[in-house]
């Protein structure tokens, strides 16, 4: 009888000892995984947000020092839309929003290119309409669907747009205010 007591104690001890080493370990491996995270979130870089597709271009320093040969001056006229373009401070379609506060850590443009066919070439224009340049643009291809790209943040306040193009035509804007 008391071996069989010796045996449940030691048992009851050796099952909360790997109790006890698993939970153990697996804190060690959260706080691993969330610091890993918290370095990707606040490191600007495209490789943890963008689609493999995508292509940056730093944005100019002085009039026709983008790698890209210079636009036209934005101007407040709105471009013919055929898509349905919105700008949101997140990667959704629903509640777009046309007033973004300054300190906003991302703002994206977001287009759905019903009549655009797969594997055309579309490019996203971020504009400040005092700017002569765009301030940053990314290009992407048509697959169909909803297509979306961002800027990072705080962005400097006054009037912007989102310029979206396909095959260097414009398809869609959206207009929207930094306050």
């Amino acid at each position: 009888m008391t071996q069989t007591k010796y045996s449940v104690l030691v048992s009851v001890f050796l099952l909360l000892l790997l109790t006890a080493g698993f939970f153990l370990a697996a804190r060690v491996l959260l706080n691993k995984l969330h610091s890993s995270v918290a370095t990707a979130v606040a490191t600007p870089s495209a490789t943890a947000f963008i689609q493999p597709t995508a292509t940056f271009t730093a944005a100019p320093t002085a009039k026709g020092s983008s790698q890209h040969p210079p636009t036209a001056e934005p101007t407040k006229t709105p471009a013919p839309q055929t898509a349905q373009v919105v700008t949101n401070i997140s990667g959704t379609m629903t509640n777009p929003m046309s007033s973004i506060p300054s300190d906003t850590n991302q703002v994206f443009c977001l287009a759905k290119l019903p009549g655009v066919p797969i594997g055309t070439p579309i490019r996203f224009r971020f504009q400040k309409l005092s700017a002569p340049d765009d301030y940053y643009h990314q290009d992407e291809q048509a697959d169909g669907g909803t297509k979306l790209a961002w800027i990072y943040g705080p962005l400097q306040p006054g009037q912007w747009r989102c310029l979206v193009e396909a095959n260097q035509k414009p398809v869609g804007t959206a207009a929207f205010t930094i306050h």
